[in-house]
């Protein structure tokens, strides 16, 4: 069998194991797995009574805003003797001091009572923070967080730490080999430092402690004398890059997530290549700075999201923008639980005008200051700006969109205005788990008498899962923001050579791609609405 067809049985029976992996194993089977109820005929499962203790936090999705927030579990277990002396926990914990961010797999599925299955159940991956326990009772509390936790700012930092001074006085121009006390952290294939304020490339290393400088006053900051003893800092540096690629760089290259397993290349590429490839990002950090500010401070200047999927078990990435795939179509009659389901507007988070600094003009000084931009882009949305009693600006130091940035900075302000110009609206609903395959990410299409038209009839309606939560053993509840594209009109990409023409093709391909209207009227030959071109 498989989780997808025991999902759907009214016979489903839920069952839950914990897998704790740990440096030194002490279990008999080599792996510290632990279950609820009777243990499975032949696995080598401790037996506990964790139903109840085991109480998973979602991963949700903050629109545009970075990592949002971590998912994470509390697992409370029985602790219980063990061997000749001592306990189970007592033991495991001495023989793993160093227990911090090592893996927990939360395994949820079916298990019928006789025939016990791994392809029955889906596997959660979270990273080990604390151990509190055994306790005078017996109890034992695990809590963990999902694999993004490895981006705060004690674990991944960009730039590397380096401690480097001028080892005698340079002019404004100096340029060749410049001798410092230290280059240890410097890139030995070139890159860019910070001499005390001034930001200059340096194409390698020289013999001993030197840096070969080439440019001085690089990316707009001044070129002055300095005295010998001032500091000099290698940077972490990104000049024209794709703003995902540079994301990427980040998780890669400065924190210890495993990129090559949690990180959906194709996927990811994919994203960039439809809604981002010209969204390009030059920037220089000069000082250690944590990699999740940094990512999250990008994520707000593309308008894009980056979130743990516990289903898919990636790290995933997406553009908030049209959607050029059919959404998930779900309703009240065939889908939607009558429990749970509500809306909610917050119109005090409207926007109806924005404000874009962009082509910072010296990358060594205050990205807050409007005077260090070369350029100030605005857009308002008309009928937002009407219809709100005063205005609702938003105002954006993009601090990485270069002076060329200007249809970035246009794209960025558009989908911005077509997210909030009416303010906020949330919806949540419950799905029984034979329907919950949504995920966080998804867009769907919701139909609920919930919400209706000017006429009163109901209207369908296109939403962002932000968060997606297990209640009890067999339902799914959902929270989604309403997105503000796909109304009134298709979107798609250009299709490839081979695509039929629009009447010979497939409801899938018609979705997806652009089919470009020849009437006067602007409509397909069997009136169909055209497609706009992104």
């Amino acid at each position: 069998m498989t989780y997808a067809a025991e999902k759907d049985k009214l016979s489903r029976k839920p069952f839950t194991i914990i897998k704790i992996e740990m440096d030194t194993t002490i279990s008999d089977g080599g792996a510290e797995y632990h279950c609820y109820g009777v243990t499975p005929f032949g696995q080598l499962f401790y037996s506990h009574d964790i139903k109840n203790g085991y109480n998973p936090t979602p991963t949700k999705m903050s629109i545009a805003s970075g990592l949002g927030f971590r998912g994470h579990i509390s697992v409370k277990l029985n602790d219980f003797s063990f061997g000749d002396t001592g306990t189970y926990f007592g033991r495991l914990l001495a023989n793993n001091p160093y227990y911090l961010d090592r893996k927990i797999k939360v395994y949820t599925g079916f298990y019928d009572g006789v025939t016990f299955d791994w392809a029955n159940f889906k596997e959660h991956l979270y990273f080990i923070k604390k151990i509190v326990g055994p306790d005078s009772k017996g109890f034992v509390t695990i809590t963990a967080a999902d694999p993004l936790t490895l981006l705060d700012d004690d674990q991944a930092q960009a730039p590397a730490h380096s401690d480097g001074t001028l080892a005698g006085p340079l002019t404004d121009s100096a340029t060749g080999t410049i001798s410092v006390t230290d280059n240890t952290g410097f890139d030995s294939g070139g890159g860019v430092a910070n001499f005390d304020g001034e930001l200059v490339k340096y194409s390698g290393l020289s013999a001993g402690t030197s840096l070969v400088v080439t440019e001085r006053g690089s990316f707009g900051s001044e070129a002055k004398a300095h005295e010998a003893d001032e500091a000099v800092r290698n940077c972490y540096h990104f000049d024209g890059l794709n703003v995902v690629d540079v994301v990427r760089s980040l998780i890669e290259d400065f924190s210890p997530i495993d990129h090559a397993n949690y990180i959906d290349d194709t996927a990811w590429n994919l994203e960039r290549d439809n809604y981002l490839i010209g969204d390009l990002v030059t920037g220089v950090i000069s000082d250690p700075t944590d990699v999740k500010s940094i990512v999250e401070d990008l994520c707000k200047q593309a308008w894009l999201s980056l979130w743990w999927d516990d289903t898919e078990q990636t790290i995933k990435l997406k553009a908030i923008g049209p959607n050029v795939t059919a959404n998930t179509a779900i309703n009240k009659n065939e889908h939607i639980l009558e429990s749970g389901e509500k809306q909610k507007r917050d119109p005090t988070k409207a926007i109806s005008e924005v404000w874009i600094y962009y082509g910072r003009i010296d990358l060594s000084k205050d990205a807050t200051e409007p005077k260090n931009y070369s350029s100030l882009y605005i857009d308002l949305d008309a009928d937002a700006t009407t219809g709100h009693l005063k205005p609702k600006i938003k105002k954006i130091f993009a601090k990485a969109i270069p002076a060329s940035g200007g249809s970035s900075v246009s794209k960025l302000a558009s989908r911005i205005l077509s997210q909030n110009k009416i303010g906020l609206h949330e919806y949540a609903f419950e799905l029984d788990i034979k329907d919950a395959d949504v995920t966080t990410g998804e867009a769907v299409t919701v139909s609920t008498d919930l919400i209706q038209g000017v006429d009163g009839v109901e209207v369908p309606t296109n939403f962002m899962v932000v968060e997606r939560d297990k209640i009890g053993d067999t339902k799914y509840q959902y929270k989604a923001i309403k997105t503000g594209f796909l109304e009134g009109a298709n979107y798609g990409v250009v299709a490839p050579n081979g695509t039929l023409d629009y009447l010979s093709e497939t409801a899938e391909n018609k979705a997806k791609y652009c089919f470009i209207a020849s009437d006067v009227d602007s409509k397909m030959s069997n009136d169909d609405d055209p497609t706009l071109i992104i």
